[in-house]
C-alpha cells in the first residue's frame, strides 16, 4: 500500500494487491521507489503517480542488498560481499522491466 501524507492525514493512493512478497523498501528518491526483492537485485519503480506505479529499472545484485545511498543522479547500493553497486537515475534502464 502507499498512503498520501501531503493533506496531513492517511489518505490511500495505491491500495490493491501486486502479490508483491518478500521484499524491502530501500528508500525514494526523484519520484522513484527502490525496493529490495530478496537477495536477486533493486527495483526502481516510478512512483509519480501512485495510483498507477511502473518498474522503470533493476539493478542485479549479488548477495543481500543491505544499504543504498544516494548522491545527486547516482544511486549506490552495497550487497554484502559483494562490494558496491552503481544505478544512474538519468541513464537509460540497462535491463528493462516488463
Amino acid at each position: 500500500m502507499i498512503y498520501d501524507l501531503s493533506n496531513k492525514h492517511l489518505c490511500h493512493a495505491l491500495r490493491p494487491a501486486h502479490k508483491a512478497y518478500n521484499l524491502q523498501i530501500m528508500g525514494a528518491k526523484q519520484g522513484r521507489l527502490f525496493l529490495n526483492l530478496s537477495g536477486d537485485g533493486i527495483l526502481a519503480v516510478d512512483v509519480s503517480n501512485p495510483a498507477q506505479p511502473t518498474g522503470v529499472n533493476f539493478l542485479r545484485t549479488l548477495g543481500w542488498a543491505n544499504t543504498m545511498q544516494a548522491f545527486g543522479d547516482d544511486l549506490y547500493v552495497a550487497s554484502g560481499y559483494f562490494g558496491l553497486n552503481h544505478m544512474s537515475l538519468t541513464a537509460p534502464a540497462a535491463m528493462p522491466v516488463n
